[in-house]
């Protein structure tokens, strides 16, 4: 109760932590940096938070009543839907049987020594970075945290953080989800495949751009496809989005009248060919680029005042993924080039993973 009481007595209002399924992260926003004092503070709480929190029963079994709660009013219909389909689109790996709130037996059973364990093997050192941001004297709060830091003991013979990958599946996995609150029929059709690799700036600005443009695109038509007469389906969705770490898939979510299913799936899968062969055309390349450019161009006048949320993506991506680290000025620059270098072949290429065997493919 100690660091709460402390930060809301001194306007700290945004402190947290979450865990996700690969990694978990604690942070304190907000904070004024004004105060030497009240910098340091915080610095020496995320130190505790690191590595020497106390974990006392009593406050176990308090927690552990929290999180019950937290899973039963969250299990909603969607909850549920996407628990069941997490066993297809995870193919039965880790991902799939273990998700982070973890299960009402875990939750009801284990004990003090168990997380203390956990937590001694994993909340460590070498799989942690400290990431301060902010109006700050750098060498300073540098030379703190190496101070605080530098005293939380490694472990000997430390156990692997493992990762776990998601076994290919050769043939399409098929899955009926069933639930009374259901209001319409829905389809959603997935291909799950591995991130392209990311080693330079360019490489991971290009992703980025073709990901978004895509999305955009694919958002755009449909959305006006939708308005016609010819339309054999109630809505419709194609997009590129994260699966978990170093995965991401197509998604093709289709909603049709009843007994319409397979004639929607059939019109909205032809439309993404369309799309993919007709709408994504040089010309409508250097429309998109001419339009990214104006916001571009904004973010270029106010990169002084940019919010802190941008650099701390940048580095979380840096620590977790291994993507480069760019200043404002050479990311700028850099996407100006790709952006001006940009041709359909390089969106065909991307697309054309998707198609490189009959793998990963989920219908739910």
């Amino acid at each position: 109760e100690g660091v709460p009481v402390f930060l809301k007595r001194q306007s700290i209002s945004a402190f947290n932590a979450y865990t996700g399924h690969d990694e978990t992260v604690y942070n304190i926003n907000n904070v004024p940096t004004a105060s030497k004092a009240l910098v340091d503070s915080c610095i020496l709480i995320l130190r505790d938070w690191s590595g020497f929190l106390k974990l006392y029963p009593k406050d176990m079994d308090t927690e552990r009543g929290v999180i019950q709660e937290e899973r039963r009013s969250g299990m909603d219909l969607s909850a549920r839907m996407q628990a069941k389909a997490n066993f297809y689109i995870y193919n039965g790996s880790k991902y799939a049987t273990h998700d982070v709130i973890g299960t009402v037996e875990v939750l009801q059973n284990f004990t003090p020594e168990e997380l203390k364990n956990y937590y001694h093997d994993f909340y460590r050192p070498d799989q942690q970075a400290v990431i301060i941001l902010g109006d700050i004297d750098v060498a300073a709060v540098e030379a703190e945290v190496k101070r605080l830091f530098n005293s939380i003991p490694k472990r000997e013979n430390p156990k692997p953080r493992e990762v776990y990958p998601i076994p290919d599946n050769a043939e399409p996995l098929y899955c009926k989800l069933i639930d009374k609150d259901i209001p319409s029929k829905g389809m959603t059709l997935m291909k799950r495949f591995k991130k392209n690799p990311i080693y330079t700036l360019e490489d991971m600005l290009r992703d980025d751009l073709i990901r978004d443009f895509y999305n955009k695109v694919m958002k755009e038509f449909l959305n006006d496809f939708i308005k016609s007469d010819a339309a054999h389906f109630l809505s419709a969705g194609i997009g590129i989005f994260p699966i978990v770490r170093g995965y991401e898939g197509l998604n093709m979510i289709v909603s049709s009248l009843p007994g319409g299913e397979l004639e929607a799936v059939e019109q909205v899968t032809e439309l993404m060919a369309r799309v993919h062969e007709q709408v994504i055309t040089q010309q409508k390349i250097e429309q998109l680029v001419a339009n990214y450019l104006v916001g571009l161009e904004k973010i270029e006048l106010q990169k002084d005042n940019l919010p802190n949320r941008f650099f701390l993506q940048m580095y979380q991506n840096n620590f977790l993924l291994k993507y480069p680290i760019s200043e404002i000025d050479e990311n700028i620059k850099m996407t100006k080039e790709v952006l001006a270098k940009l041709t359909v072949q390089d969106f065909q290429n991307w697309i054309s993973r998707w198609y490189d065997n009959d793998e990963n493919w989920i219908l739910v």
